[in-house]
């Protein structure tokens, strides 16, 4: 199992090679269904640090309004887990 560390790592520099319009759906959805899956806070702290790269990364491409609504409901998501975990 890679460490929280590993993965971001991972993630960051997959979608730094692929900042497409296209994969903004896909990112989305992983990062949701990470925030779902983890069951310690240093892996949810892990999601707040993809939500921040994939809001840094799509907010040129995409534009802030799209961006932002996503950012939101993945934050939101993001605080139902950890409030679960207190």
């Amino acid at each position: 199992m890679l460490s929280c560390l590993q993965f971001v790592t991972k993630f960051i520099n997959y979608i730094n090679k692929n900042m497409k319009p296209e994969n903004f759906e896909p990112y989305e959805k992983l990062i949701a269904d990470n925030i779902e899956s983890c069951i310690h806070p240093e892996q949810l702290n892990c999601c707040w640090d993809m939500i921040e790269r994939f809001t840094e990364v799509f907010t040129p491409l995409l534009g802030e309004e799209k961006v932002s609504k996503s950012a939101n409901w993945l934050m939101f998501k993001y605080g139902d887990k950890k409030s679960l975990m207190n």
